[in-house]
């Protein structure tokens, strides 16, 4: 059986790459970057446009039997001012109108964890209600799911008809069975990696035999004056770099042959936004087994 489904601010594929490798048809995808539609096309499937998504008509949008989507997070991170009236806010809302004008069998929305202490995750939750889903929340940390990268990510599953469906996901993984950097990138050159931290006030340089942390948009080479935290991992002068934008695509669980275009920090950001295609497909799964 053929599950259709659109993906609502696509980015560069994470998400529907994952959906499709459980078997899932993606025929629509939609994001106002045209370097992440680009990738989108050569890398998932040669469906997606680059449009402003408050200028589509949801009337126009083809019928499919689900709707996934990350809207844009950066006003619910741990980085941003996590404010329920940010107006990034309406990028999650337009995604509830979509939904409720669409009524596909179910959706899957994805976003920070920064979301969860706040008053908008209620609200979205009440208006998926109010559009006659059966909503359920879950905070998932990829880690668990075989993602060599410490990712704590919420999200909203809903259905028509029943719910449940993330009660069919597997049992987390304990920590003697998560995946490490080493294990994902057998052939990385030295024992540590430096991670560009948000202030100087953190750790920057990891052990290749530990799972990354989150991957995020910033990825910025070691400054020469580098002063070391006491958290850093202890590591050896000159050993030690900042991964590649291939290596952290790599820690996402995208392909090895994934295609990769555009500047180097363009290429950060979509991957750092991306969902990890393997926890994706893992929510995929499970949603595939309870449609039946």
């Amino acid at each position: 059986m053929t599950i259709e489904i659109m993906d609502l601010y696509c980015g560069a594929g994470g998400l529907s790459l994952g959906f499709k490798e459980a078997g899932f048809k993606p025929v629509y995808a939609i994001d106002n970057d045209p370097l992440a539609v680009k990738l989108y096309n050569k890398n998932v499937e040669n469906v997606a446009i680059c449009e402003d998504i408050f200028k589509v008509d949801p009337a126009d949008l083809p019928d499919v039997d689900g709707i996934i989507g990350g809207p844009p997070c950066q006003a619910f991170s741990i980085a941003g001012k996590r404010l329920a009236t940010d107006p990034r806010a309406s990028l999650s809302i337009r995604f509830v109108d979509i939904v409720a004008q669409k009524k596909p069998r179910f959706f899957v929305m994805e976003n920070v964890d920064g979301m969860l202490s706040l008053e908008i995750k209620d609200i979205l939750v009440k208006l998926f209600q109010k559009a006659g889903y059966n909503v359920e929340v879950r905070l998932l940390n990829a880690v668990h799911y075989g993602v060599p990268q410490i990712r704590k990510r919420l999200f909203f599953v809903g259905f028509l008809d029943g719910n449940g469906a993330l009660g069919l996901l597997p049992s987390p993984l304990p920590p003697s069975k998560w995946r490490t950097v080493r294990q994902a990138l057998p052939n990385y050159e030295y024992q540590w990696y430096y991670r560009h931290p948000r202030t100087y006030g953190r750790r920057a340089v990891f052990s290749v035999d530990e799972p990354s942390p989150t991957i995020r948009t910033v990825n910025r080479p070691m400054p020469p004056n580098y002063k070391r935290h006491p958290k850093d991992a202890p590591y050896i002068e000159g050993q030690v770099r900042a991964l590649t934008p291939q290596e952290r695509a790599i820690l996402q669980t995208f392909p090895p042959n994934y295609v990769w275009e555009g500047s180097k920090t363009h290429q950060d950001v979509l991957i750092g936004n991306a969902v990890p295609p393997k926890l994706a497909k893992v929510i995929a799964s499970a949603i595939r087994f309870f449609l039946g």
